[in-house]
């Protein structure tokens, strides 16, 4: 027979039986089971935290500028905008709710302006009134008497 198709020896102080190998051969074949098991069950374990810790950022900037509409729905133009320090639709929807609301303000200070003209307008002709009802009065009673 020729050496290339001779039964391998094994290296000295190694003798394997068929048993022996058989059993070194299952341990090999439960190893290769438990690592194809393992991988994919770490990698589903890795993206589900991945997508929470994606939905977590995308959901707490989303809460916290919509409680601040909440409280400008309420009437308070007092109300901090939130800056979620993103580029994103919510970074965006961010920094156009606080110009927004930074106009609103200011038109709310307009008004309150306006309306401290008006009620000094007011006040002036109410005066004026009262001087040309006196006047009036005092006319009337000198053409009675005379």
């Amino acid at each position: 027979m020729p050496a290339s198709l001779a039964r391998p020896t094994p290296p000295p102080g190694r003798h394997h039986s068929g048993a022996a190998r058989a059993a070194e051969l299952d341990d090999r074949y439960a190893a290769a089971v438990t690592i194809s098991v393992a991988g994919p069950v770490v990698a589903i374990a890795i993206g589900f935290a991945l997508a929470l810790w994606v939905a977590r950022g995308i959901s707490r900037p989303l809460r916290e500028v919509g409680s601040a509409l909440d409280r400008v729905s309420e009437g308070d133009l007092t109300t901090t905008i939130p800056d979620p320090g993103t580029r994103d639709e919510v970074g965006t929807m961010a920094r156009g709710l606080r110009r927004t609301l930074a106009s609103m303000r200011s038109s709310v200070a307009e008004v309150l302006r306006q309306a401290g003209r008006v009620t000094a307008a007011s006040q002036e002709l109410s005066a004026v009134a009262t001087r040309i009802e006196s006047g009036a009065t005092d006319t009337a009673a000198g053409s009675q008497s005379a």
